[in-house]
C-alpha cells in the first residue's frame, strides 16, 4: 500500500486549480501510485490465468454434477410400467372429447411426439405405449387460417395408425367448412375409415359426405366399439345422418348438437341398449325416440329446438336409473318418470313446477330459472316441495327477494302454522347460490333490505348451511353487512359475493348439465328474455 495523497478534495474533486506549492505533491503521487499500479498488473495477470483454469474447472464439474444428479434422481429408477401409466396421464384427452369447439390439433409438439423426444429411454417408453398414440384431435376449422401448419397431418395421422397398434381410437374429426371437405380431410379421413371398428369415442361436425363415407364403410360393419360419440349437425349436413350410428351395441355416452344454434329437429337414431348419458337438442319427438328405450339411463341433458309442443304420450317413459337431468322445459317433467332422480336443472320456474319436483323423492341437487315476467311464484310451497333438497340454486327476479329472504328465517313454527308442515323448509340444506337480478335490464328494482339478507343467512347458518354463493345486480354491501359476512366466514361458512351472474351459473351447474352455451343465452333466459310471451 501507499500513502494516501495530501491534497485536498477541494482540488481533487473539483476543477479548481491547484497551488502552486501543490505541484510537488501531486507529481509525487503520480509518480508512487504508477509504480505501485504497475507492480499490481505484473501480480495479477498470473491469476487470471489461474481463475481462468479454475473457472474452466468448475464448469466442467457442474456438468459432471449435474449428470450424476440425473442418473440418482427418483424419476431415473420409476419402473417402465409406472412410466407408462405417467405417460398416460399426461396424454389422455379427459373431458375434450366432449367439446367440439376446442382448438387441440394433432401436431409433433405435443402428447406422445413431446414425451418421446426427451431422450431415448422416454422414446422407447412411448412407442411401446400404443394407447398413447390412440388419441388423435383433429379440429381443422380451428387451424382453417392456418393450414399450411397441417401440411403434415397425414403423415402424422398414419404414424399414429401404425404407432397405436390395435388400440381403441380417441377422435375428433371436425372440418373446415360445413359443406365440403378440404383435400387434406378426405386424405385423412380415407385414413382413418379402414380402422373405424377401432373407434372407441368420437367427436364429429360433418358434411352430407362425410356421413355418407361413413354410412357406406359402416354398412357391414357398424361401429362395434364405439362408448361414446359427440356430434354437432349442421342443417346443410343434416340429410343423411339418421341411420349412421344406428349400430352400436357398445354405445353408452351421446352427445347431439348440444353447441348448435340452429333449430332444425334432426332424424338421428342411435342403439339405446346400454346408453347411459344423452345429451341433446332436438324436437321432443326425437327426445322420445331415445329416451323411450333408454332404460339404463344415468345422466340425461334435454335442449329443444323451437317452437316446444310436446307431444302426449299414453304412458310416462320409464327411467328408473336417471340420477341427473337438465332440462330447458319443465313442462317435460310430465311424460318422465324417474324415481331414483337426485340432481334436477331446470330453467322454468313455474307454479306447476312444484307438484312436478314431488315426484322425485330422492333429489338432492336443484337449479331453477327466474320466473316468467308476469308470474308471481310461491316460495312457501317451492321450499317445501323438496324437502331432501342438500343443495339449491335459484335464480329471482329483485322483487321477489323479500319473499326469499323471508322463507329462509321463518322459523319452524311459523312454516308449520302456515304451511302445515312438521319441519322447516329444506331442512337438510347445506349449499344455497342465489342469483337475484332485474326481469330486463331497465327493470333493477328497488334497494336490497341487506339487514333481511343477512338475517336469512344466518338463520340458514344455525339451521346447518355451510356454503353460500350469491349475486346480486348493483348491489354494493354496507359496512354492517360486509363486517356480519366476515363473522360467519370466521365461524366456518363459505361464503362468496360474486360479481357475474354467470358466476353462479358456472360453480352450481356442472360442465355436463349447462342448458346455455354463453353469457348471452344464459342472461336472456335466466332474466327472463321470455316475458312477453
Amino acid at each position: 500500500m501507499i500513502e494516501p495523497s495530501t491534497i485536498s478534495t477541494d482540488i481533487l474533486d473539483t476543477n479548481n486549480p491547484p497551488a502552486e506549492h501543490d505541484f510537488p505533491a501531486l507529481r509525487d503521487f503520480i509518480e508512487r501510485a504508477t509504480a505501485r499500479r504497475a507492480f499490481l498488473d505484473d501480480f495479477i495477470d498470473p491469476l487470471k490465468v489461474e481463475f481462468d483454469l479454475l473457472r474452466e474447472e468448475r464448469s466442467a464439474l457442474e456438468v459432471e454434477i449435474r449428470k450424476h444428479e440425473r442418473a440418482v434422481s427418483p424419476l431415473r429408477r420409476f419402473p417402465t410400467e409406472l412410466m407408462s401409466e405417467i405417460f398416460a396421464q399426461a396424454v389422455q384427452p379427459c373431458e375434450i372429447l366432449k367439446d367440439s369447439s376446442n382448438s387441440y390439433f394433432l401436431d409433433m409438439q405435443s402428447g406422445p411426439w413431446l414425451l418421446s423426444a426427451v431422450c431415448s429411454r422416454w422414446r422407447g417408453i412411448a412407442l411401446s405405449q400404443p394407447n398413447l398414440w390412440a388419441f388423435l384431435p383433429l379440429n381443422f376449422r380451428r387451424r382453417r387460417s392456418t393450414l399450411e401448419r397441417v401440411a403434415g397431418t397425414l403423415s402424422i395421422v398414419q404414424a399414429h395408425i401404425d404407432r397405436s397398434q390395435n388400440a381403441p381410437f380417441k377422435l375428433i374429426f371436425i372440418p373446415s367448412y360445413t359443406t365440403r371437405l378440404l383435400e387434406v380431410e378426405q386424405d385423412v379421413l380415407g385414413r382413418l375409415i379402414p380402422h373405424i371398428a377401432r373407434w372407441e369415442e368420437l367427436v364429429i361436425s360433418g358434411t352430407p359426405a362425410l356421413y355418407k363415407s361413413l354410412a357406406t364403410r359402416s354398412a357391414s360393419t357398424g361401429f362395434p366399439t364405439l362408448r361414446t360419440l359427440a356430434i354437432l349437425v349442421h342443417k346443410a349436413g343434416n340429410e343423411g345422418i339418421r341411420n349412421v350410428f344406428d349400430s352400436c351395441p357398445r354405445l353408452e355416452e351421446v352427445f347431439f348438437n348440444m353447441e348448435s344454434k340452429d333449430n332444425t329437429p334432426v332424424d338421428f337414431y342411435v342403439d339405446t341398449t346400454i346408453l347411459r348419458r344423452y345429451g341433446a337438442k332436438n324436437s321432443w319427438e326425437r327426445h322420445i325416440d331415445v329416451l323411450s328405450n333408454a332404460n339404463n339411463l344415468v345422466d340425461c341433458v334435454l335442449r329443444f329446438t323451437f317452437p316446444f309442443r310436446p307431444v302426449l304420450t299414453e304412458t310416462k317413459i320409464q327411467l328408473p336409473h336417471l340420477s341427473r337431468l337438465a332440462v330447458i322445459h319443465n313442462k317435460a317433467l310430465d311424460f318422465l318418470e324417474a324415481p331414483a332422480l337426485q340432481e334436477l336443472y331446470c330453467c322454468d320456474h313455474l307454479p306447476e313446477l312444484y307438484d312436478q319436483l314431488r315426484q322425485f323423492p330422492s333429489l338432492q341437487k336443484l337449479f331453477v330459472g327466474a320466473p316468467p315476467h308476469s308470474v308471481t311464484v310461491d316460495l312457501d310451497s317451492f321450499m317445501h316441495s323438496v324437502p331432501t333438497v342438500t343443495s339449491l340454486c335459484v335464480y329471482l327476479p329483485m322483487n321477489s327477494a323479500p319473499a326469499m329472504f323471508k322463507v329462509l328465517r321463518t322459523s319452524s313454527t311459523t312454516i308449520q302454522q302456515n304451511q302445515d308442515s312438521t319441519s322447516d323448509g329444506l331442512p337438510f340444506l347445506r349449499t344455497l347460490a342465489l342469483c337475484i337480478g332485474p326481469q330486463s335490464s331497465t327493470d333493477i328494482g328497488g334497494p336490497l333490505n341487506q339487514d333481511e339478507l343477512m338475517h336469512a343467512i344466518e338463520t340458514q347458518w344455525r339451521r346447518g348451511l355451510r356454503s353460500l354463493h350469491i349475486y346480486v345486480a348493483k348491489f354494493v354491501p354496507s359496512e354492517n353487512t360486509l363486517e356480519r359476512m366476515e363473522t360467519l366466514r370466521q365461524q366456518g361458512m363459505h361464503l362468496v359475493l360474486e360479481k357475474h351472474a354467470l358466476q353462479v351459473y358456472q360453480r352450481m351447474v356442472e360442465p355436463d348439465f349447462r342448458l346455455y352455451t354463453d353469457s348471452y343465452d344464459l342472461s336472456e333466459a335466466m332474466m327472463g328474455f321470455w316475458n312477453s310471451t
